[in-house]
């Protein structure tokens, strides 16, 4: 079978672009003829997700290029379409010529700002449907941001997905939580499927680790945004306190500011970036514990699987 893989990404940016490293490698493997369309390049010195894949075939997107790229993609004729996230636009392009599966990392089509998260009044996960009273709720609740003119048009963008859903063969997705979630907005079971994720950086050890001294390490690996929830690690850790070190994997927005915060809260912090499979297996074999201080109700979430690999415990919310 010939199948497109659709990413946001060529580069190895988070869970999503490591997960399809592994899934086209297992793809490739049994026998499969796999290629990649993609939109953002790879900033430098930042590794791909093809990286060293001699011959493997991969398209840019560019905007407004479309008939460019369905020339190439119609020569190579895939027989489906397993998009993974990508713009709006070059979604419905998609959907409109081949066989398209959804695989849902996130809330496409059901959460107006993509976080199902209430930061004011009473915060909390939000469980709505999505529909136009989230207009109403999007500024009192803190749905995002302040700016009227940015909620219209994530709500018009997400309506937009929602109408898509109907036209995918097969809607993906990885938790029992993300399956009640799209049922919620009526996709049937004859197309809403759980497909739980394998660990995509690390192997599963055979035995429990073997007993060591407190290394007093705290594990943080995510893409460093707001929901999450970096920030109360930081607090929780100052009080804490004693001779921890928050150690943070990733890169992002919140770095910046999480550097800051520590820095003022006396949290004594190491903040390493991107690291390689091996880099990060290392880690997790050296620390006390992983944390998953995650805000939002994480639909993908494979820190936690992946730290029980190795026999790390990992601590979070219970949501998602």
């Amino acid at each position: 079978m010939r199948i497109l893989v659709a990413s946001n990404n060529r580069f190895l940016m988070g869970g999503i672009e490591h997960h399809l490293r592994m899934l086209i490698l297992g793809l490739r493997e049994r026998g499969h003829d796999v290629a990649l369309v993609y939109e953002n390049l790879a900033p430098p010195d930042v590794p791909t997700i093809d990286q060293g894949w001699e011959g493997f075939l991969s398209w840019r997107y560019e905007q407004g290029d479309f008939p460019g790229l369905l020339k190439k993609l119609l020569s190579w004729q895939p027989d489906v379409v397993y998009s993974h996230g990508v713009s709006l636009g070059l979604e419905n392009r998609l959907v409109e010529h081949f066989p398209t599966v959804l695989c849902a990392h996130g809330y496409f089509g059901t959460c107006i700002s993509g976080s199902k998260y209430r930061s004011r009044l009473s915060p909390k996960i939000c469980e709505r449907r999505f529909g136009p009273a989230c207009l109403a709720l999007y500024l009192p609740c803190g749905c995002g941001g302040l700016n009227p003119l940015t909620m219209w048009r994530f709500y018009r963008q997400e309506r937009r997905r929602q109408a898509l859903l109907a036209r995918y063969r097969m809607v993906l997705v990885a938790s029992r939580h993300m399956q009640a979630e799209y049922a919620r907005h009526d996709l049937s079971p004859s197309r809403l499927h759980w497909t739980p994720h394998f660990p995509s950086s690390v192997r599963p050890d055979l035995q429990p680790p073997s007993p060591r001294s407190l290394s007093h390490r705290i594990l943080f690996v995510a893409r460093l945004s707001w929901v999450k929830g970096g920030h109360l690690l930081v607090d929780a850790l100052a009080q804490l306190g004693g001779d921890w070190v928050l150690v943070v994997v990733g890169s992002g927005p919140e770095k910046e500011p999480l550097q800051a915060l520590a820095k003022r809260r006396g949290v004594r912090a190491e903040f390493l970036g991107q690291l390689d499979t091996r880099q990060l297996e290392q880690q997790r074999r050296t620390a006390d514990l992983a944390a998953v201080p995650s805000l939002w109700p994480e639909p993908f979430g494979l820190g936690g699987i992946e730290a029980g690999c190795v026999g790390l415990a990992a601590v979070g919310f219970l949501n998602g």
